[in-house]
């Protein structure tokens, strides 16, 4: 197979019904150029079986080091996107979790925004759809967000609605596998650091199907996050926000800190506090500093 376009990595773990979903998703996909790298956190047997059933040579199955598969959940995800991401041939890095599916336009309308744009664009990101217990919601990312915007939103996108420049992330240092949350995230700020471009196609061209009921260490790994954000970029708030995004990043950590610990009692619940918050953000409502 020639050097493709893009690269999709696609990482999975102990779910390989979820999987033959998402792998068939991709293959779907109005842009045919790309290579899938299917890498299987959990060196399943079950997970093989599936990948090698789609008789496609574009789909390729990627294992990870044996020590690899006993990391905690998050250490392990980022580590499989890592090993993918240096394996990829592709100028551009789509990235797909296995319990997440793509609308057959999304490589698609978001390389339009690669050919047809900047050189300085880093991400393409969208719309998508989080099913959860019955219910869903459309989260609609800020368009076209700056560092200044991102250190004013604790929160981007989903992982799986990535594309992303190769050479860009490989500036930036792949994901990082140190930290305990916030890892799309994280690779947002470093490239809008950096001055990179963010684009969001403001259409639904990816669906996530979180898993209800999470235990309690969802909600630790929430907490965490805002944590790691005040760690790693608490010292850029008062610089690009100003006092008053400083002054309402502290209400909002504390806002957040109450809202994940109430998830440890009403669980699911939790996030029909958190989304309205999450639209005042998107609709722009927020400090201008």
């Amino acid at each position: 197979m020639a050097k493709p376009l893009v690269s999709v990595v696609l990482i999975t773990y102990k779910r390989p019904d979820r999987l033959r979903k998402a792998i068939g998703s991709v293959l779907k996909q109005t842009f045919k150029d790309f290579e899938l790298l299917v890498v299987d956190g959990a060196n399943l047997k079950e997970n093989k079986v599936v990948v090698k059933s789609f008789k496609d040579k574009r789909v390729k199955y990627l294992q990870v080091e044996p020590e690899a598969v006993n990391y905690y959940s998050q250490k392990g995800m980022q580590h499989s996107r890592n090993v993918g991401c240096m394996k990829a041939k592709g100028d551009y890095i789509a990235m797909l979790d296995d319990d997440d599916e793509w609308d057959l336009r999304k490589l698609e309308k978001q390389l339009s925004n690669f050919i047809n744009g900047t050189s300085k664009v880093g991400l393409v990101i969208c719309y998508n759809k989080i099913v959860s217990g019955g219910k869903y919601v459309i989260d609609k990312p800020k368009l076209n967000p700056n560092y200044k915007d991102l250190l004013k939103s604790f929160n981007l996108s989903s992982t799986s609605t990535f594309l992303i420049k190769r050479t860009a992330l490989q500036e930036v240092g792949y994901w990082n596998e140190n930290l305990r949350g916030m890892h799309e995230y994280d690779i947002a700020l470093k490239l809008t650091r950096r001055g990179y471009l963010i684009r969001t196609v403001p259409m639904i061209l990816m669906t996530r199907y979180r898993i209800s009921n999470e235990d309690r260490g969802y909600y630790y790994i929430k907490i965490a996050e805002v944590i790691d954000l005040w760690k790693y970029y608490g010292k850029d708030f008062i610089s690009n926000i100003g006092i008053t995004g400083f002054a309402f990043n502290a209400i909002k950590t504390i806002g957040l800190f109450g809202v994940y610990l109430s998830g440890y009692i009403i669980k699911e619940r939790v996030w029909d506090i958190i989304y309205p918050f999450k639209v005042v953000y998107e609709q722009g409502v927020l400090p201008s500093n």
